[in-house]
């Protein structure tokens, strides 16, 4: 007998979006420790919520093309070569900053 994983107690709320995962404050604090302008951070929030391009451009007024040059840029500043490595830089900084406010 499968049992739903939706029956257990205590079971965290499923994410809306993948950028909830962190708070807009938390996001705020990412990109201030990246060094990212706020139209990079809102092209990686895109890519955190499974965006493709030309869904980012419709988001935030701006053309394809622009959000492909932005991705260009994250890439090199954060010294990745995609999305998945990029979220995971921008979760790790987030982590490791974190953990030193805690220490």
């Amino acid at each position: 007998m499968t049992v739903p994983i939706s029956t257990f107690p205590g079971r965290p709320r499923p994410l809306t979006k993948g950028s909830d995962i962190l708070t807009p404050a938390q996001w705020g604090e990412v990109c201030s420790r990246l060094r990212l302008s706020e139209r990079e951070l809102e092209v990686v929030v895109g890519v955190f919520d499974d965006l493709k391009e030309a869904a980012i451009a419709s988001r935030l007024g701006i053309s394809a093309h622009t959000v492909h040059t932005h991705l260009e840029r994250l890439y090199r500043k954060l010294g990745v070569n995609g999305r998945g490595r990029m979220i995971i830089e921008v979760l790790a900084e987030h982590l490791l900053a974190s953990r030193r406010a805690d220490q």
